[in-house]
């Protein structure tokens, strides 16, 4: 690991210096928490050492993780696995309910662009925000019914049908884009962003069920105090934010990304003064829902997308400000010329869920995102679910986080012996500058990445065998038998 790139003082001394500490903050508390993950970033390199000792051991805590269970069975499979192979009888077995009661204030993943053409209409089901629509592209319909677009989201989280709500009324409103997008994506809010939130709440408070209980309470709420905000932020923050603040080059860029992960502001150096938290991440009526931890801005971005923004300003966070604002204006756009319409339904598509099947069957979708919901379901009934309410024209997508844990092989911790570690270690090396070099993103990222080697060795070795589970999930689409349309 090269860590010349850390030539900077010390965080905790360094970034007070130039930027001051934000507002409302425990200044105590961020200079521990800076020198935490400064030590954890010039210490990285001892992750590759160990990867690289021949007494290397996978620790029962690590062993979960990567293969999820300690079960006999699959041990067994453990045994005898090749490179590449899948571990169906797991797959079948493995069960991880979607945890309804964490509140995401937005997606955890990219959303990678989409054409959709006008006049039909697109659901998506555990949609978390308006994301899609901020990257997709809207075409003519070849067949000529040029009218809207419909798109309709469906969430089990009253909270993101709420706040999606709201982000709706900003966007067909006289609200600022600034202020849409502090309410989408900011911890903390100017008195304008305050100001057009309410205007907003007031317009659709009277809802039904939990979501309903959200926007009278956001309607009747008081300012979410600033300290506060700034606490519930900064704690929710994990120590392996250090790879985000030193995998930068530019000081400013490090600087921008250490006061993100301090404050969470999206209006720094924007000549606004935060005034209050953001009331649809902090003030929650109903306690049983807990905001997530660890949620950052970085992950709704595409690694392209960034550095294309990147060379067109000066900044990091101007270079996500853009993006984000290019996405509200031209979906703002598309509302006004009645090219998009809007419906948000609040339940859990499920099997057992009849009416709710036959609600969407009934639009027609002509096509249906998913994001990760396979992961919470076997293959089998994931394509019954989908055959359920889509015709055979109608296009779906979707991604799965968790499919590296059935698959042998898509881990660096996978091999043995510590020269074959190595020598997959450098490829990854390799192949990660191969593809920023190709991006441009060696202008603005350290190489190596300053991050756990298993991350980013694993990410290159599932290149090697995702056709290996892509193979496995479609053959049992066949499997899960006929479903009537």
């Amino acid at each position: 690991m090269n860590i010349k790139n850390l030539d900077i003082p010390t965080l905790e001394s360094y970034y007070p210096r130039h930027r001051g500490w934000p507002i409302g903050i425990s200044v105590s508390d961020a200079k521990v928490f800076l020198s935490i993950i400064d030590g954890h970033a010039r210490c990285m390199w001892g992750h590759e050492f160990e990867l690289l000792d021949d007494s290397f051991e996978l620790t029962p805590n690590m062993f979960l993780k990567r293969f999820g269970s300690f079960s006999p069975d699959r041990k067994d499979w453990l045994d005898n696995a090749g490179l590449g192979s899948v571990d169906e009888k797991f797959l079948n077995s493995f069960s991880t309910a979607y945890d309804s009661s964490i509140l995401h204030s937005f997606s955890n993943c990219p959303d990678f662009k989409q054409i959709f053409f006008k006049g039909e209409t697109v659901v998506s089901v555990g949609f978390c925000d308006f994301g899609l629509l901020l990257n997709c592209e809207l075409k003519d319909n070849d067949s000529g019914n040029n009218g809207p677009l419909k798109f309709v989201g469906v969430d089990q989280s009253p909270f993101t049908i709420a706040k999606s709500l709201v982000i709706y009324e900003m966007l067909k409103g006289k609200q600022s884009n600034e202020s849409i997008l502090e309410v989408w994506f900011s911890s903390t809010w100017s008195e304008g962003t305050w100001k057009d939130f309410k205007d907003a709440v007031s317009v659709i408070e009277k809802q039904e069920g939990e979501v309903g209980e959200y926007l009278s309470h956001w309607s009747k709420s008081s300012p979410f105090p600033l300290d506060r905000a700034r606490n519930e932020w900064f704690k929710s923050m994990k120590r392996n934010s250090c790879g985000l603040i030193f995998g930068f080059k530019k000081t400013n860029d490090i600087l921008d990304a250490t006061e993100y992960i301090l404050s969470g502001d999206l209006i720094m150096r924007q000549g606004k003064k935060s005034v209050c938290g953001n009331s649809t991440m902090f003030d929650h009526p109903l306690l049983k829902y807990k905001r997530t931890q660890d949620e950052k801005i970085f992950e709704t971005v595409d690694l392209p997308d960034l550095i294309k923004s990147m060379k067109q300003t000066t900044c990091l966070f101007d270079a996500i400000r853009n993006m984000k604002l290019k996405g509200i204006k031209e979906v703002r756009k598309w509302i006004s010329q009645n090219l998009l319409q809007i419906e948000l339904i609040h339940g859990s598509l499920r099997l057992e869920n009849k009416h709710l099947i036959q609600r969407l069957k009934n639009m027609k979708p002509s096509a249906v995102g998913w994001s990760n919901c396979s992961d919470f379901m076997n293959p089998k009934d994931f394509h019954k679910l989908a055959r359920s309410i889509g015709s055979n024209q109608c296009i779906h997508f979707g991604y799965s986080l968790n499919w590296i844990l059935f698959v042998f092989g898509t881990n660096i911790i996978d091999y043995e012996p510590a020269r074959v570690r190595k020598h997959m270690l450098e490829s990854s090396k390799n192949a990660i500058e191969f593809s920023w070099k190709s991006l441009g993103a060696t202008e603005y990222l350290v190489f190596p990445p300053i991050d756990n080697p298993i991350n980013y060795a694993s990410w290159c070795l599932c290149m090697n065998y995702k056709e290996n589970w892509l193979k496995y999930f479609f053959e049992s689409s066949t499997a899960s038998g006929p479903v009537n349309h």
